[in-house]
């Protein structure tokens, strides 16, 4: 069964784009609209227009990915080529989705032959998309499209100019009426080959919210009973946090939110994955034994001397229960260890359909340099 690869919940978690390698143009987290949960990923194209976006690097592969999420926009491509999706190298297209002038959607394979869906997706409504792929070689390819979990075409013909696409980019290109706006919600990405649809995954945030294992000896900004509450704050801030500054091996972690608290009640859903993530740093960076924390497991990590995001992706279908939901261990070093926030996103079926996932776990260090 698919593996998770990537979560990304519109920017509920942190109220930014710290789960996006970078961002293009005019692009936001929207606390006003969304699909699920509290936000959106905004994009604006402005006026003049240009280019909006944002990218998920090393998330894809040619082995086979599925990639689906929810997609809004308030006006239809004026020009031809206009940017949905695209499958990029670290230098160059793949494959990219475009919709068209028409309000029907496009794969354009780069180099090889592009087909032309048949379905209008209308404005101001939410659609899901799908792309379902997998590159063998330049001319053993195909790329499936899904509007609502219905398949829309397939594109396999021709000679592909590149392969090894390792990066996700969202956007909506400057070929549509200025003033556009797209909004993007519940990413949701696994390594899926079978050029089938995953179905409507939506994705959450749940945060600390109870103290567990509370060893760091120093409050950074505030000082509070509740530990969790420097850990747990939307927008993400290093104003508040935890600090171990002695030469030790201990554990800061918290139990998160229950499943039915927070931003969606997910109970009796049918669970598919998570991601466990911190934002932590290093004084000096890169030296001792840190680790994070997931549902009761650690992974080392390789911290950074600056904040930056460390995740644990998994493939489970149940929900965190153990007390050390989430947290980090310590470096065991002199150089101090900084905890400023974390939490763990979810991925899961609205309607409770039948999904079955092995659980298997991998590690994305650092995702976010």
């Amino acid at each position: 069964m698919p593996n998770v690869s990537y979560l990304e919940p519109g920017t509920d978690a942190t109220g930014g784009f710290q789960f996006w390698s970078s961002t293009t143009g005019n692009v936001s987290s929207d606390s006003t609209f969304s699909k699920t949960g509290p936000r959106s990923i905004k994009l604006f194209n402005g006026n003049p227009s240009i280019l909006a976006g944002v990218v998920a690097n090393g998330v894809l592969d040619d082995a086979g990915r599925r990639i689906t999420f929810w997609m809004y926009q308030t006006a239809t491509a004026t020009g031809t080529n206009t940017d949905l999706l695209r499958v990029q190298t670290a230098v160059a297209e793949v494959y990219r989705l475009d919709q068209q002038s028409d309000g029907k959607l496009s794969s354009r394979p780069i180099g090889a032959t592009q087909v032309d869906g048949t379905t209008v997706i209308t404005n101001n409504t939410w659609h899901r998309i799908t792309v379902s792929y997998k590159i063998v070689s330049t001319t053993s390819f195909r790329f499936d499209v899904y509007i609502n979990g219905v398949l829309e075409h397939s594109a396999t013909a021709g000679t592909l100019t590149n392969t090894g696409g390792i990066n996700l980019r969202l956007a909506i290109g400057n070929g549509f009426p200025v003033d556009t706006t797209r909004w993007y919600d519940d990413v949701y990405v696994d390594d899926g080959n079978d050029y089938t649809d995953p179905g409507d995954i939506r994705v959450t945030a749940k945060r600390p919210a109870a103290n567990n294992t509370n060893d760091f000896d120093t409050a950074v900004g505030a000082n509070p009973t509740n530990r969790w509450t420097n850990v747990n704050e939307v927008p993400l801030s290093e104003t508040n946090g935890w600090q171990e500054g002695i030469i030790s091996d201990v554990q800061e972690n918290y139990t998160l939110e229950g499943s039915s608290v927070g931003d969606v009640d997910i109970t009796n859903k049918v669970l598919i994955g998570r991601t466990a993530w911190i934002w932590a740093k290093g004084t000096l960076g890169g030296l001792g034994t840190p680790k994070i924390m997931d549902n009761g497991t650690e992974t080392a990590i390789i911290l950074t001397n600056s904040g930056a995001l460390f995740t644990v992706v998994s493939t489970s279908a149940s929900y965190p229960s153990n007390a050390a939901g989430i947290g980090m261990r310590s470096t065991n070093h002199a150089d101090d260890t900084f905890l400023y926030e974390c939490g763990t996103l979810i991925a899961y079926n609205p309607v409770a359909s039948l999904i079955c996932q092995s659980p298997v776990t991998s590690f994305i260090p650092n995702l976010v340099r």
